[in-house]
């Protein structure tokens, strides 16, 4: 069974579209990460609603292992 982890961004004024243009580049990061089963963003229905990123892995020390290296490398560069 998969491990899904949903993370929800407020985004504030018009920051919309390149919030969107960044995690279209940025996507693939984890493609070939062990444990990586896939990614979305989902988009709010209305204008002022938030985004949420929803992750699969096969089990939390995937997870774990790749937030570990995402927060403490220049991976999260691609981000910003």
């Amino acid at each position: 069974m998969s491990v899904v982890k949903v993370h929800r961004l407020a985004v504030v004024g018009d920051n919309r579209a390149e919030l969107e243009k960044r995690f279209a580049a940025a996507r693939h990061i984890a493609d070939s990460f062990p444990g990586f089963e896939g990614f979305e963003l989902w988009r709010p229905l209305d204008e002022g609603g938030d985004y949420f990123v929803v992750t699969r892995w096969v089990d939390e020390a995937s997870h774990d292992a790749y937030a570990c290296l995402l927060y403490t490398s220049d991976a999260a560069d691609d981000m910003q």
